[in-house]
Protein backbone atom coordinates (compact mmCIF):
# COMPACT_ATOMS: atom_id res chain seq x y z
CA UNK A 1 0.00 0.00 0.00
CA UNK A 2 1.53 3.54 -1.05
CA UNK A 3 2.21 5.99 1.41
CA UNK A 4 -0.71 8.37 0.23
CA UNK A 5 -3.67 5.44 1.58
CA UNK A 6 -1.58 4.15 4.65
CA UNK A 7 -3.49 6.86 6.61
CA UNK A 8 -6.87 6.97 4.94
CA UNK A 9 -9.02 4.42 3.55
CA UNK A 10 -12.55 6.31 2.89
CA UNK A 11 -14.96 3.05 3.90
CA UNK A 12 -12.74 1.24 6.21
CA UNK A 13 -11.60 2.93 9.83
CA UNK A 14 -10.34 -0.58 11.18
CA UNK A 15 -7.86 -0.50 8.25
CA UNK A 16 -6.70 2.97 8.86
CA UNK A 17 -6.34 2.63 12.52
CA UNK A 18 -4.34 -0.65 11.81
CA UNK A 19 -2.28 0.58 8.71
CA UNK A 20 -1.35 4.29 11.50
CA UNK A 21 -0.35 1.99 14.25
CA UNK A 22 2.17 0.06 12.27
CA UNK A 23 3.31 3.09 9.84
CA UNK A 24 6.46 4.46 10.36
CA UNK A 25 5.86 7.79 12.13
CA UNK A 26 9.29 9.51 11.46
CA UNK A 27 7.83 9.57 7.98
CA UNK A 28 4.06 9.41 7.38
CA UNK A 29 1.50 11.17 9.36
CA UNK A 30 -1.77 10.33 10.18
CA UNK A 31 -4.63 12.94 10.66
CA UNK A 32 -8.50 12.67 11.17
CA UNK A 33 -8.53 11.26 14.66
CA UNK A 34 -6.82 12.18 17.72
CA UNK A 35 -5.92 8.29 19.20
CA UNK A 36 -5.28 5.28 17.84
CA UNK A 37 -6.13 2.14 19.72
CA UNK A 38 -5.35 -1.24 19.10
CA UNK A 39 -7.36 -3.89 20.92
CA UNK A 40 -8.90 -1.05 23.19
CA UNK A 41 -5.24 0.30 24.20
CA UNK A 42 -4.50 4.00 23.60
CA UNK A 43 -1.00 3.28 21.94
CA UNK A 44 -0.86 6.37 19.42
CA UNK A 45 -1.79 10.34 20.25
CA UNK A 46 -1.20 13.11 18.33
CA UNK A 47 0.89 15.48 18.93
CA UNK A 48 2.97 18.73 16.85
CA UNK A 49 1.66 19.73 13.29
CA UNK A 50 3.73 18.24 10.77
CA UNK A 51 4.88 17.54 7.50
CA UNK A 52 2.11 16.55 4.80
CA UNK A 53 1.79 13.14 3.97
CA UNK A 54 0.79 12.90 0.32
CA UNK A 55 2.26 13.48 -3.18
CA UNK A 56 2.17 16.67 -5.00
CA UNK A 57 -0.51 17.80 -7.28
CA UNK A 58 0.44 16.92 -11.02
CA UNK A 59 -1.54 17.66 -13.73
CA UNK A 60 -3.66 14.45 -14.18
CA UNK A 61 -7.72 13.79 -13.25
CA UNK A 62 -8.83 13.87 -9.76
CA UNK A 63 -11.95 12.49 -7.97
CA UNK A 64 -13.56 13.28 -4.95
CA UNK A 65 -11.82 12.62 -2.43
CA UNK A 66 -8.53 12.38 -4.02
CA UNK A 67 -5.43 13.60 -1.40
CA UNK A 68 -2.44 15.87 -2.62
CA UNK A 69 -0.06 17.77 -0.75
CA UNK A 70 0.08 21.70 -2.33
CA UNK A 71 2.74 23.59 -2.81
CA UNK A 72 2.40 25.05 0.77
CA UNK A 73 3.02 21.77 2.69
CA UNK A 74 -0.70 21.61 3.69
CA UNK A 75 -3.06 18.33 3.17
CA UNK A 76 -5.93 19.18 0.26
CA UNK A 77 -8.96 16.45 -0.41
CA UNK A 78 -10.72 17.43 -4.48
CA UNK A 79 -13.94 18.69 -3.02
CA UNK A 80 -17.21 17.37 -3.94
CA UNK A 81 -19.02 20.60 -5.41
CA UNK A 82 -15.93 21.59 -7.66
CA UNK A 83 -14.20 18.62 -8.18
CA UNK A 84 -14.03 18.39 -12.24
CA UNK A 85 -11.69 22.08 -11.39
CA UNK A 86 -9.03 19.90 -9.26
CA UNK A 87 -7.09 18.64 -12.60
CA UNK A 88 -6.94 22.05 -13.87
CA UNK A 89 -3.11 24.06 -13.28
CA UNK A 90 -5.43 27.30 -12.61
CA UNK A 91 -7.01 25.23 -9.42
CA UNK A 92 -3.57 23.70 -8.36
CA UNK A 93 -3.58 24.16 -4.18
CA UNK A 94 -1.77 25.83 -2.09
CA UNK A 95 0.28 28.02 -4.55
CA UNK A 96 0.26 31.39 -3.03
CA UNK A 97 -0.64 33.01 -6.04
CA UNK A 98 -3.23 36.19 -5.52
CA UNK A 99 -6.29 34.81 -6.69
CA UNK A 100 -6.57 31.68 -4.69
CA UNK A 101 -8.76 29.45 -7.58
CA UNK A 102 -8.05 26.26 -6.25
CA UNK A 103 -9.97 27.04 -2.72
CA UNK A 104 -12.86 26.39 -4.53
CA UNK A 105 -11.94 22.81 -5.52
CA UNK A 106 -10.06 21.70 -2.83
CA UNK A 107 -10.50 22.09 1.02
CA UNK A 108 -7.54 22.29 3.20
CA UNK A 109 -6.63 19.78 6.56
CA UNK A 110 -4.47 20.44 9.30
CA UNK A 111 -1.24 18.29 8.84
CA UNK A 112 -0.21 16.03 12.39
CA UNK A 113 1.71 13.65 13.41
CA UNK A 114 1.25 10.45 15.71
CA UNK A 115 4.16 9.36 18.10
CA UNK A 116 3.99 7.00 20.94
CA UNK A 117 1.97 7.79 24.09
CA UNK A 118 4.34 8.74 27.14
CA UNK A 119 4.90 4.98 29.25
CA UNK A 120 3.42 1.95 28.56
CA UNK A 121 -0.09 1.75 26.74
CA UNK A 122 -3.45 2.23 29.01
CA UNK A 123 -6.23 0.20 28.96
CA UNK A 124 -8.75 2.65 29.38
CA UNK A 125 -10.11 4.80 26.03
CA UNK A 126 -11.18 8.25 26.67
CA UNK A 127 -14.80 6.50 26.23
CA UNK A 128 -15.51 2.92 26.13
CA UNK A 129 -18.80 1.56 25.95
CA UNK A 130 -20.66 -0.94 23.78
CA UNK A 131 -21.41 -0.32 19.76
CA UNK A 132 -24.96 -0.30 20.15
CA UNK A 133 -25.35 3.27 18.82
CA UNK A 134 -24.39 2.91 15.66
CA UNK A 135 -24.28 5.38 13.15
CA UNK A 136 -27.52 5.39 11.21
CA UNK A 137 -27.81 8.75 9.34
CA UNK A 138 -30.91 7.36 7.40
CA UNK A 139 -33.43 6.80 10.26
CA UNK A 140 -31.97 9.30 12.58
CA UNK A 141 -30.54 12.91 12.37
CA UNK A 142 -27.72 14.18 14.53
CA UNK A 143 -26.86 17.13 16.29
CA UNK A 144 -24.08 19.01 18.46
CA UNK A 145 -23.02 16.52 21.47
CA UNK A 146 -24.86 13.49 19.42
CA UNK A 147 -22.35 9.97 19.90
CA UNK A 148 -22.64 7.24 16.65
CA UNK A 149 -20.22 4.23 16.88
CA UNK A 150 -18.44 2.79 13.30
CA UNK A 151 -15.74 0.06 12.98
CA UNK A 152 -14.83 0.03 16.49
CA UNK A 153 -15.17 3.69 17.22
CA UNK A 154 -16.89 6.41 18.90
CA UNK A 155 -18.02 9.31 17.00
CA UNK A 156 -19.10 13.28 18.59
CA UNK A 157 -21.40 15.12 16.46
CA UNK A 158 -19.44 18.76 16.65
CA UNK A 159 -21.92 20.93 14.54
CA UNK A 160 -25.91 21.87 14.65
CA UNK A 161 -26.31 21.87 10.86
CA UNK A 162 -27.21 19.29 9.75
CA UNK A 163 -23.93 18.05 8.31
CA UNK A 164 -23.31 14.78 11.15
CA UNK A 165 -26.55 13.62 8.76
CA UNK A 166 -25.62 14.43 5.54
CA UNK A 167 -23.90 12.26 2.95
CA UNK A 168 -20.32 13.07 2.41
CA UNK A 169 -19.71 13.93 6.01
CA UNK A 170 -20.27 10.33 7.74
CA UNK A 171 -17.69 9.78 10.22
CA UNK A 172 -15.61 8.14 7.76
CA UNK A 173 -15.42 10.97 5.79
CA UNK A 174 -12.40 12.81 4.82
CA UNK A 175 -14.37 16.21 6.00
CA UNK A 176 -15.26 14.43 9.05
CA UNK A 177 -12.98 15.84 11.29
CA UNK A 178 -13.32 19.84 10.00
CA UNK A 179 -16.93 19.47 9.58
CA UNK A 180 -19.02 17.19 11.48
CA UNK A 181 -17.70 14.38 13.30
CA UNK A 182 -14.35 14.09 15.78
CA UNK A 183 -13.62 10.39 17.30
CA UNK A 184 -13.96 11.02 21.80
CA UNK A 185 -13.27 6.74 22.20
CA UNK A 186 -13.59 3.13 21.18
CA UNK A 187 -16.81 0.73 21.70
CA UNK A 188 -16.89 -3.21 21.92
CA UNK A 189 -19.33 -5.39 20.67
CA UNK A 190 -20.90 -5.97 17.44
CA UNK A 191 -20.48 -3.81 14.53
CA UNK A 192 -23.59 -2.63 13.10
CA UNK A 193 -24.43 -0.27 9.51
CA UNK A 194 -28.01 0.26 8.93
CA UNK A 195 -29.24 0.84 5.48
CA UNK A 196 -32.14 2.79 3.70
CA UNK A 197 -35.13 0.72 4.43
CA UNK A 198 -37.88 0.45 1.55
Amino acid sequence: MNHVMRCFIMFSYVATLKDCCNANFDSGCCQFEDVCYNHQQVILSKTTPSEACYEPWHSKTYQVGDMVTGKDGKNYPCNADFFLYCSWAAFEPGTGSTIDYYKLAWDELPTSKWSFAAGSPTTTSPVSQDCSEYFDKFNRHYSAGDLASYNGLIYQCITSNGRCSQDGYEPWSPLAPKESWEVVGSCNGPQHLRTRRV
